[in-house]
């Protein structure tokens, strides 16, 4: 008899037996700090290092994966003079390419046991000009629910945009309460400089970060930014 993949069935089975194997190693991986490299064509080699808390992450320190392109792209137009935003920093793996480059970054990041992995990484690399901002960014400021199963794993996500997709919610294993903010308001609090470069990546809220950036985005302040890295994700 052939069991079709598909099947509700076999396909959790599948899932369940991969998880297992993953979560295996990780019990057995020894977190330790990974050294990364790129080649940016105005400095020549930038070195950063990273607490790397698994497997997953380490080989995503080492290669850059996909986010190779992207980082070469961003210190291309970034100068000694310029403030740059990293909205989703995580565990700042942009975020420290950018402040070798960058007069400052502010580091976005919701999720608590992140924030903590990201400040070590901070101090790690004896980035002065770096200042964590811990936030989510939205349209408005409000308190939200926050899907993560922590630092080092799957992203983490509104609560609500889960809901959207239940094929996602088996990959979160808590719920955080945590204060939102739109990027306005941080910018007319004082609390992160208008900047010439942004990153952003914050799974499928970029939408409500735009609606919550219109003085940002139109030229309402002083200035705005000159380049704009944003990762788009489906809600």
């Amino acid at each position: 008899m052939e069991i079709s993949e598909n099947a509700p069935f076999p396909s959790k089975a599948l899932r369940l037996a991969s998880e297992f194997k993953h979560r295996t190693k990780d019990f057995l991986y020894i977190p330790h700090v990974v050294k990364t490299s790129i080649h940016d064509a105005t400095s020549g080699l930038i070195e950063i290092s990273l607490h790397s808390l698994n497997r997953r992450a380490e080989a995503q320190i080492q290669t850059l994966g996909k986010e190779k392109f992207l980082i070469k792209d961003m210190l291309s137009v970034i100068s000694e003079d310029m403030d740059v935003l990293d909205v989703g920093a995580a565990y700042g793996l942009h975020t420290l390419f950018a402040s070798k480059k960058a007069k400052t970054v502010h580091a976005i990041e919701p999720d608590t046991e992140t924030i903590r992995l990201l400040h070590k990484n901070v101090k790690l690399n004896h980035q002065q000009n770096v200042t964590i901002v811990p936030y989510a960014v939205l349209d408005h400021n409000a308190w939200v629910d926050l899907r993560t199963s922590g630092a080092g794993k799957k992203a983490p996500r509104l609560s609500t945009l889960v809901r959207n997709r239940p094929q996602d919610v088996h990959k979160f294993s808590r719920t955080e309460h945590v204060m939102a903010r739109s990027l306005d308001s941080l910018i007319d609090a004082g609390t992160i400089s208008i900047p010439h470069v942004m990153k952003v990546d914050i799974e499928g809220s970029e939408g409500f970060m735009i609606e919550g950036a219109e003085k940002l985005l139109s030229g309402a302040f002083e200035k705005r930014p000159q380049h704009m890295f944003m990762e788009i994700r489906p809600t």
